[in-house]
């Protein structure tokens, strides 16, 4: 239904532009649908659309256009991770200097300097293997990063893959880091 509301909506709209309200929400409806329905390749091209929209919207409040691109990010979480082709298209979306303007990136800059705490294992895992250098930690981390990966929604399709990756990388950087030793050692 939102299919037929869409299409008689967007032949009478003067420009991409100037979308009114209704149409505007009746995207985020279907963009929903479609995820739901798990309609991946329909959910991509409307998210495309979206992200068009919200992009290209200027007439409104920079906190409302910092709300509609999170929520959009949110959302694409859902059609990334579960289409074919959509670790690519989560990279390009998130490095993207249209999603991300100076107005939305001062506003999310002031949250970024809160330190966080170090909760889940993927990060625990990540500051072991590349900051600390602390490879038995590595170790005793990769279980949990596993259970947690394969409980996630979205990185569920992602964790043998994760697995796979992260034991080669720990156990090559373990051997370099071990030879080093043993070379100061000497």
């Amino acid at each position: 239904m939102l299919d037929h509301y869409l299409g008689l909506n967007a032949a009478s709209q003067s420009s991409p532009t100037s979308m009114s309200t209704r149409y505007f929400l009746a995207l985020w409806g279907e963009l929903a649908s479609e995820v739901l329905l798990k309609n991946r390749d329909d959910a991509l091209a409307d998210l495309t659309q979206l992200l068009q929209q919200v992009i290209d919207e200027r007439n409104s409040p920079p906190l409302e256009q910092l709300q509609q691109r999170s929520w959009l990010l949110h959302w694409s979480l859902f059609v990334f991770f579960n289409h074919g082709k959509g670790h690519d298209g989560i990279i390009d979306l998130f490095l993207s200097e249209k999603v991300f303007t100076q107005d939305s990136t001062e506003a999310a800059a002031e949250d970024a300097t809160t330190p966080r705490p170090e909760a889940d294992p993927v990060t625990r895992f990540v500051d072991r293997l590349y900051a600390k250098f602390d490879f038995d930690g590595v170790q005793r981390t990769l279980k949990e990063c596993d259970d947690v990966l394969r409980a996630d929604y979205f990185l569920c399709n992602c964790a043998d893959t994760f697995m796979e990756e992260t034991f080669s990388t720990s156990t090559a950087k373990a051997g370099v880091g071990s030879a080093e030793t043993t070379r100061r050692r000497s």
